[in-house]
């Protein structure tokens, strides 16, 4: 059973439910650090990844860093959803790579990215960097030339 814990007038269970109301916010930020001041570190070498069929998936395993990640020749896509990510700082080279989900996380930045040549596709909606004025720009000068679609 999860800590019943007090939000403002709502009442809200564990970590998850304060993330989805936490990104609905207009304090993003100072609820961001209270959120992430009482999560311990994940990173992805820290669990077991199912990394079959040209696919990479790290869904909702409450990760706040890709260090550990590694290179994946065959993964061609990568499904980051739902996590605990400020930022892509672990991130690694994946020569296959054409799609890349990473909707629903705390991603401010693109620091820790390096061009990714078969990339095609990425997806983020619901991270703070979508506010941005010119996040798509930012995500091709990041990701490289090969990105043709981004959230949808």
């Amino acid at each position: 059973k999860s800590e019943l814990k007090t939000f403002g007038r709502r009442k809200w269970r564990g970590v998850a439910s304060l993330f989805r109301f936490s990104y609905r916010s207009q304090t993003l930020n100072r609820t961001r650090r209270m959120i992430l001041q009482g999560v311990k570190e994940k990173a992805v070498g820290q669990i077991p990844v199912f990394a079959g069929l040209g696919t990479f998936t790290i869904r909702s395993l409450s990760l706040t860093s890709l260090k550990g990640m590694g290179m994946h020749a065959e993964v061609k896509r990568i499904y980051m959803q739902n996590n605990l990510l400020t930022s892509f700082e672990g991130w690694e080279f994946q020569p296959s790579l054409e799609e890349l989900h990473a909707e629903e996380n705390f991603l401010e930045s693109f620091r820790g990215v390096c061009e990714q040549p078969k990339l095609e596709s990425i997806w983020l909606q619901g991270n703070p960097i979508t506010r941005c004025y010119c996040y798509r720009v930012m995500a091709i000068c990041a990701f490289g030339k090969s990105l043709r679609y981004i959230d949808g």
